[in-house]
């Protein structure tokens, strides 16, 4: 597999983004319940507060969800290329 390596690095890329945006929504939230604490609504509609909070639950869980993706996407080309490997030696010893 040629790609291998370009593939791995392209994932460790995109890994870095999507920690990059669950940190952003996790300060979101700590900046949002500071507001809250603090007596400032963010908005006088409770619903809208709700939709808030469960919006960057969301997006936490679709980035750990993304982050198990591109973990079983490494296994694979780590598969991949343990089974080039073993094929190499084969042919070597024949």
């Amino acid at each position: 597999m040629q790609t291998a390596e370009e593939i791995k690095s392209a994932i460790k890329n995109m890994e870095y983004y999507a920690n990059k945006v669950v940190q952003l929504a996790n300060t979101q939230f700590d900046l949002d319940m500071t507001d809250y604490r603090l007596g400032e609504k963010m908005d006088k509609d409770v619903n809208v507060g709700s939709v808030r909070f469960n919006s960057i639950g969301a997006i936490v869980l679709s980035c750990t969800y993304i982050r198990t993706y591109f973990q079983n996407i490494i296994r694979n080309v780590d598969v991949v290329l343990e089974l080039e490997k073993e094929k190499k030696k084969e042919d070597e010893t024949i």
